[in-house]
């Protein structure tokens, strides 16, 4: 929370132990909403949390925010608009949900791939071996279309998903591999010549067809791989 503060240009400042009476006004406030709010409604008749917040904002607005204070001898709205030329926007405020989110530091692999909760993620290929700090919504996890972002010294530099292992399985790579096995019937041996059918099969050498080009006229116990 102090970092998600200062990146806002705020200050967290806790209430000091043992002093109660820094926490009357928010104290207060929690009495208002259990006697004027709490009290009103019928916990059996609310559906889910989303139905019961709706309810509170619509308190709020209606009830809370125009009704004249006792102290302030005005409504917490009015009173807070009076103040208005104090109040700080936020330049960006795209970035604010960012803030918020779950931060861990990670490092990508030699292959671009990093793991979050036993999830593995790919991302581009110029951050592998880097050290990242990724910033992400735990329910982000559970959708695998949902990227997470990569950080590095508080500067966004990309994003990683999720590893799809079945398409991932069919990509085609660059760079030394296992070479393609060569079926038998790509070769062919017409008039003691052999013919590759495929020009893509370097890799498969036939120690007896070599024999029969080099020596045609070798017997045909001498023509053999041994």
């Amino acid at each position: 929370m102090q970092l998600v503060c200062a990146q806002m240009g705020c200050s967290l400042i806790h209430s000091p132990p043992f002093q109660a009476n820094t926490c009357g006004k928010i104290e207060r406030f929690f009495r208002t909403v259990r006697l004027r709010f709490l009290s009103q409604i019928n916990p059996a008749e609310i559906k889910d949390i989303d139905e019961l917040n709706l309810l509170y904002w619509q308190w709020l607005e209606e009830d809370y925010h125009r009704k004249v204070h006792s102290e302030l001898k005005m409504s917490p709205l009015d009173f807070f608009m009076a103040q208005s030329e104090r109040i700080k926007i936020f330049p960006n405020p795209a970035l604010l949900d960012e803030y918020f989110l779950l931060r861990v530091k990670r490092k990508v692999k030699h292959d671009a791939t990093l793991s979050l909760d036993n999830i593995l993620y790919e991302t581009d290929e110029h951050l592998a071996n880097s050290r990242v700090e990724v910033r992400y919504d735990p329910e982000w996890l559970s959708n695998s279309n949902k990227p997470i972002l990569l950080y590095h010294e508080g500067k966004k530099v990309g994003e990683a998903r999720q590893v799809n292992f079945h398409d991932n399985a069919h990509v085609k790579r660059k760079g030394p591999g296992r070479p393609a096995r060569v079926k038998p019937e790509d070769f062919i041996d017409t008039d003691n010549e052999t013919k590759n059918v495929s020009d893509e099969s370097y890799n498969h050498i036939s120690f007896t067809s070599i024999s029969k080009v080099s020596n045609p006229n070798l017997p045909n116990e001498e023509k053999g791989e041994g």
